[in-house]
């Protein structure tokens, strides 16, 4: 677990890197494959249960940005074949850091 405290702490800047999951597929991938990459078992069920796991994938990376951006200074987003996908995700995200 990580906090706010805790990144301060190091006294660099620290940027939070993030995968739009694009099916339940690509989840056990990475999580197979990509050594410190770690998808939490209710992420893919959710992936699984999807009629449309592109946009549940969206709709995972809207969240997780929400929560690591009170966290970190920066969010890296890296879009692996969901290229295509990303304008819909920043529309998703675009002006909320001007809220509240």
């Amino acid at each position: 677990v990580v906090s706010t405290q805790s990144t301060c702490e190091l006294g660099v800047p620290i940027l939070a890197g993030v995968i739009p999951l694009r099916s339940a597929r690509m989840a056990h991938f990475m999580n197979s494959n990509i050594p410190g990459i770690q998808v939490p078992p209710a992420m893919i069920r959710a992936l699984e249960k999807a009629t449309d796991p592109l946009a549940e994938g969206l709709a995972i990376t809207v969240e997780l940005i929400r929560e690591l951006r009170t966290l970190v200074p920066g969010i890296h987003i890296m879009p692996v074949n969901t290229l295509r996908a990303l304008p819909t995700l920043l529309a998703r995200l675009e002006g909320e850091e001007h809220e509240g």
